[in-house]
């Protein structure tokens, strides 16, 4: 028995989809995917066939997709960023393992991760850094040096903590309302930054997941590596000629 589910937004890139749910399923059988088609194809078929559980939605909710975003008022937005947070939180409340991966249509999955190798209550590469001036206005953080965040594709939360930090509604809710003033990524939501930032204030730890690498590279030559975000290679694939008889098979029976 496995101690890794996973969430999955997906949009228009079938076949990478199908890859990445079939990469995961083969090293995690018993892993539960909660896939959510964001305002993307019907994707139904598809996740009966790997067991997933499945939301569709025919607008996108993730905020920084949303139609108009940019020219929603402030209120808007922030209505916005709490309905995308609790759609992640029903998919977290949906799992029930140790830990959850966030894939993507660009990630792949490499083999089996030993968790007990993970550190932090979230787990990545560590690349980007949160300004420091984020934490300042929160009185139970007393440093403001810059930190580092991940949480992007291929990242993987412990469940348990996360799910404690959604909880903590005084500095959940004080987050959102100041998330806008710090002008990140244009005041546009980033999922990574926002619940980063979010798992820190509650003093959880964002660490490395040794296991993990950003390549774009088909061919990954360390065994070490079990998580790939940026794999891109089956996007816009023509797989009706180029995937196995088995892949296209599968394809058709879903619908593409």
């Amino acid at each position: 028995m496995s101690d890794l589910d996973a969430i999955f937004f997906c949009y228009k890139q079938p076949f990478a989809t199908y890859k990445t749910l079939q990469s995961f399923k083969q090293y995690y059988p018993d892993g539960v995917v909660y896939l959510i088609s964001d305002n993307g194809y019907d994707y139904s078929k598809m996740a009966e066939y790997f067991g997933c559980k499945y939301l569709h939605f025919n607008e996108n909710i993730y905020p920084g997709y949303a139609k108009d975003y940019k020219n929603l008022s402030e209120k808007e937005r922030i209505e916005n960023l709490i309905n995308f947070t609790n759609i992640i939180v029903k998919g977290f409340l949906e799992l029930n393992k140790k830990f959850v991966i966030l894939l993507e249509d660009d990630v792949r999955i490499l083999g089996n991760i030993n968790t007990n190798n993970l550190k932090g209550s979230l787990n990545g590469p560590l690349i980007n850094k949160i300004p420091g001036y984020v934490f300042d206005k929160f009185n139970n953080v007393t440093n403001s040096k810059p930190e580092y965040y991940n949480g992007g594709g291929g990242a993987i939360y412990n469940r348990k903590d996360f799910l404690e930090c959604i909880n903590n509604k005084i500095i959940l809710n004080k987050l959102i309302e100041q998330y806008l003033s710090y002008n990140l990524n244009s005041n546009i939501l980033c999922g990574d930054q926002f619940y980063s930032i979010l798992m820190i204030l509650n003093n959880k730890k964002i660490e490395l997941n040794p296991y993990h690498i950003e390549t774009s590279s088909f061919n990954i030559n360390n065994s070490n590596i079990k998580v790939q975000h940026q794999f891109k290679y089956y996007y816009n694939y023509d797989y009706k000629s180029k995937a196995s008889k088995e892949d296209i098979n599968n394809m058709i029976k879903f619908g593409f």
